[in-house]
């Protein structure tokens, strides 16, 4: 890998988070808007939730016009009378030369670069599935037409014409499920979603400076500034639409075209085996005998329908793109060794809305997690998933290590 590429794409990851704050004006929420960089340039899609009037909305919004795409990025209000065809549009009789009519398409408002899919879950699951194909395939198939979203464009950039596929990305937001009104996805399209991102409430600082800043006009102290915002400035990202497009494909290239150790793929290899019962814990790679009888111990109390092959894929794309992200564009050759912290970062994201547990799991959970206080169903889920990734961590090196504290 070209160091000064892998250098320009850190500082374009970066300045994309910077030009988000700056155009929807976000205060903290940090690990949200790294998630969405990071499923952007891996061709994925990002579920977001959280309790009504936290900013999801507006940050999804600041995040697809912080991308400088013109008007190619759309909003889709999912209300329980939303039909199908309100999404991917349909075709409509037109009268033609002859005096009868023809039958031409009109897109729907998921021809676009970023789709904003507003409260998914109040909407039916029939309606909620026809978005499915689109998330899947880049491509929508009306009345036994398909039509694609995803597709290879010449573009004139600077008086050079390249070749660039224009990204496709779902941001889907979402109310926990147990809220009136509400539809829990469809497992197929849930998988779909490259991450699962939690919004949780700003602490006391933050909240005092949002606060502040609406309330009063933006007038602040100086040292009222956001206190978790640890990037360097990387500027906005400016220039034309077509600048973007080359940029942001350049970037998704190179990183999903990144190798990375037989350790990472092992281990999100043992993430998923370590879901499908004896037979294949017991073909874990780089095991000990005793995490072996851990992860069974494990899969018996919390593990109702298995991982697939999705997750593992998911899981290294995301760490490779994460870990990118964390890195000094001056030692952009280093990336690898951001891995295993990034592998423990996104490991939440990856597997919140795949890990189908036990009906029983919670009480299991309180039994085993509980001593650590107070915690909320998706705190005990978390603490599920990170028990997982630290049971399956490859025994190589140090790199087992990384994972003890879990």
């Amino acid at each position: 890998m070209n160091q000064q590429d892998a250098a320009d794409a850190i500082r374009f990851m970066t300045a994309i988070g910077q030009n988000v704050k700056e155009v929807g004006k976000i205060i903290g929420q940090d690990d949200v808007i790294d998630g969405l960089i990071v499923a952007l340039v891996t061709n994925g899609h990002v579920l977001l939730e959280s309790n009504p009037g936290l900013g999801k909305t507006s940050l999804a919004r600041a995040f697809a016009e912080a991308l400088n795409l013109g008007d190619q990025h759309k909003r889709i209000q999912f209300t329980p009378d939303l039909l199908p065809s309100d999404i991917t549009g349909t075709e409509i009789p037109k009268p033609n030369d002859s005096g009868g009519f023809r039958l031409e398409f009109v897109q729907g408002p998921i021809f676009c670069d970023i789709l904003l899919a507003d409260e998914i879950n109040r909407a039916t699951p029939k309606t909620q599935a026809a978005m499915l194909e689109a998330m899947a395939e880049g491509q929508v198939t009306v009345l036994g037409k398909r039509w694609p979203i995803i597709d290879d464009h010449k573009i004139d950039l600077r008086g050079v014409t390249v070749s660039v596929r224009n990204p496709f990305m779902v941001v889907a937001t979402q109310n926990p499920i147990d809220q009136e009104g509400t539809y829990e996805l469809p497992e197929a399209q849930a998988d779909r979603f490259q991450l699962k991102l939690l919004m949780q409430p700003p602490d006391t600082e933050n909240l005092a400076h949002i606060v502040r800043k609406v309330a009063m006009g933006g007038r602040k102290r100086p040292e009222t500034a956001t206190p978790d915002d640890r990037r360097q400035p990387g500027g906005p990202v400016t220039g034309s639409r077509e600048e973007s497009l080359y940029k942001i494909d350049k970037v998704r290239r190179l990183i999903i075209g990144a190798p990375v150790e037989d350790h990472i793929v092992g281990h999100a290899t043992n993430i998923v085996q370590a879901t499908n019962g004896p037979r294949y814990i017991a073909d874990t790679i780089d095991l000990g005998e005793g995490n072996r009888r851990d992860l069974q111990t494990f899969s018996e109390r919390y593990i109702d329908i298995p991982l697939g092959p999705r997750a593992a894929i998911a899981l290294v794309m995301v760490a490779k793109a994460h870990a990118f992200l964390s890195t000094d564009p001056v030692q952009a050759d280093q990336w690898h060794g951001h891995l295993p912290k990034s592998i423990r970062q996104m490991a939440r994201g990856v597997l919140r809305h795949r890990l189908k547990l036990k009906p029983e799991w919670h009480g299991h959970a309180q039994a085993d997690f509980g001593s650590a206080g107070p915690l909320t169903t998706e705190d005990l889920r978390d603490r599920v998933i990170d028990r997982l990734v630290k049971l399956t961590a490859p025994r190589i090196g140090h790199y087992g290590r990384f994972f003890d504290d879990l």
